[in-house]
């Protein structure tokens, strides 16, 4: 399927992001969105695996409670984390485990402050092949390893309850298709649209 133009939105603040009008074209629903969260002036998030662990299982915790909002793919970095849905914003996830792993760090790590900036970037992505473009490309540059990113559940036979895998791999046909062609990912157009918001 071919994405119409103007497919994709970003905004620099998830409270205004809204799906926006495309002229001369047919409407398409929001099919998604890929939002990138940093820290406070570029504070370690992440010092030592225990970290990545803690923020892991929150993450679990809070997609279980918020009854599963539609969480497809993850990475998570030193001082940011990236999170890619499906049929959702995300919007109360965020909230939450930012809330929950800032209480966590400062207690562990002894700080004080605030960890995570209130305003983070959001690109709401409006077309089902372009979701999937995109989510190629995010797994395509990420660790294998479960704690830093998704693509370990996508490789694996295992499939977690709290990760929507069946659902966004639908697109390509099912599990087997996804993988393949994650396998082949190259040059795509999520990728270009994964540099273009993203970049700080």
């Amino acid at each position: 399927m071919k994405c119409p133009k103007g497919a994709y939105h970003t905004t620099m603040r998830i409270q205004q992001t809204r799906p926006v009008s495309l002229a001369n074209s047919v409407p398409v629903a929001p099919s998604g969105y890929l939002i990138r969260v940093k820290s406070k002036r570029a504070r370690t998030l992440f010092y030592d695996e225990t970290d990545y662990i803690v923020f892991h299982a929150l993450l679990r915790q809070h997609i279980r409670l918020l009854r599963y909002p539609g969480l497809v793919a993850y990475s998570i970095q030193g001082h940011q984390y990236d999170l890619l849905f499906q049929g959702s914003d995300g919007q109360r996830l965020i909230k939450a485990l930012n809330v929950s792993y800032t209480a966590y760090h400062f207690r562990r790590h002894n700080q004080s402050g605030t960890l995570f900036y209130d305003v983070y970037k959001s690109t709401n992505i409006r077309c089902s092949s372009l979701l999937l473009s995109t989510s190629l490309s995010f797994h395509h540059d990420q660790a294998a390893h479960w704690l830093y990113s998704s693509v370990g559940y996508y490789q694996a036979r295992y499939l977690p309850d709290w990760l929507e895998i069946s659902a966004h791999c639908r697109l390509a046909g099912g599990h087997t298709k996804y993988c393949a062609l994650l396998r082949a990912q190259k040059n795509r157009p999520g990728g270009a649209i994964l540099r273009r918001s993203m970049r700080s």
